[in-house]
């Protein structure tokens, strides 16, 4: 069996890496993190479409075990995303239109849920873009990279103006061109959870079938707390079809 978080609060930095410069940004900023952010803002207001790929290692305290997985993500402005891991093992995360999949092919396992149902959650916010970035958290320069070869990289980390259930801080990294090159989300129980993007494509043509799940049954259908779901609503999204 995979093994999995369903309570989404781990998949926070699924969304963060394209969203957090397309969030608004308020002028509550620092003299010198504000004009970064509205840098990086303008670059990814220009773009309506973006590919890239990921690695993700995911350090969990408790079992002392890290996991590494890879694969690529896409997005498509404004409320259409897909994260496909290829290794180890086959998953998706889609984000459409207001609900939110995960389907763990190993498991014949599909988890969905609306996206209003979690607003209240930080994850669920940032999908929806409810909030304002800087409102949410404080913002500031990270330091120095430890390695030189690193010293054009611009790294800021965000900290939860109110205590975070999970989150203690993020750092993310932007490299010269103000890309999102990597993010690191902490935790307050020693879980470190980072990803690397590469190979970025910028406003590349996006077929539908790149937001489109066929899946085929048996199929478990559950929420992201394991509470069954009846196979119809599956009906109320165009991204998952059952065969």
């Amino acid at each position: 069996m995979t093994r999995i978080k369903v309570d989404c609060s781990g998949m926070l930095w699924l969304t963060l890496c394209c969203l957090i410069a397309c969030l608004t940004i308020s002028d509550a900023v620092g003299f010198e993190v504000g004009p970064i952010l509205k840098k990086v803002q303008t670059h990814y207001n220009a773009l309506d479409t973006l590919k890239a790929e990921f690695e993700q290692t995911s350090f969990q305290a408790m079992l002392q075990e890290t996991v590494i997985e890879k694969g690529w993500l896409a997005i498509d402005k404004p409320d259409r995303m897909i994260w496909t891991y290829t290794q180890p093992s086959p998953k998706v995360a889609l984000i459409e239109s207001g609900f939110v999949w995960l389907y763990v092919a190993p498991d014949k396992h599909l988890y969905g849920e609306h996206t209003q149902n979690y607003a209240q959650h930080l994850f669920y916010q940032l999908i929806s873009g409810t909030i304002v970035l800087t409102d949410t958290f404080s913002i500031s320069d990270a330091g120095t990279p430890e390695e030189p070869a690193d010293s054009n990289q611009i790294r800021l980390k965000l900290v939860p103006r109110e205590t975070h259930p999970t989150i203690e801080s993020i750092i993310v990294i932007f490299g010269p061109d103000f890309l999102i090159r990597q993010t690191s989300v902490f935790d307050h129980f020693g879980n470190t959870t980072t990803c690397s993007l590469s190979g970025y494509t910028l406003n590349p043509n996006l077929p539908e079938t790149t937001f489109h799940l066929e899946i085929s049954r048996p199929v478990t259908i559950t929420d992201f707390t394991g509470q069954k779901l009846e196979e119809s609503i599956i009906s109320q999204s165009k991204a998952i079809t059952l065969k």
